[in-house]
């Protein structure tokens, strides 16, 4: 069954612009943005944890400034900044 919806021309050109391929349509484009949008799978336990931790270590200022950091991502791997395998990370820009 198909549906008739009226939209403005400036909203009907922000789908238009997400078209893969100018043929796709609109159903296609707007199901792909929904599923975009939602993620059935939501955090462990332990995903949600170390977000908490990692959240507690930047206000406590342990974590390195983002100007720091940024200014080797062209030079260095992230490795040689000191991160290991299974690291969080945090980039805070008013250290």
């Amino acid at each position: 069954m198909a549906t008739t919806i009226r939209l403005r021309r400036e909203t009907k050109a922000r789908p238009d612009a997400e078209k893969v391929h100018p043929q796709e349509s609109y159903d296609d484009v707007v199901g792909r943005l929904l599923d975009a949008a939602y993620d059935p799978e939501p955090l462990s336990e332990e995903t949600l944890q170390r977000i908490e931790e990692s959240i507690a270590d930047m206000h406590a200022g342990q974590c390195r400034p983002f100007k720091r950091v940024s200014g080797n991502w062209n030079r260095r791997p992230a490795i040689a900044l000191g991160a290991t395998a299974g690291d969080t990370i945090i980039f805070h820009e008013n250290q």
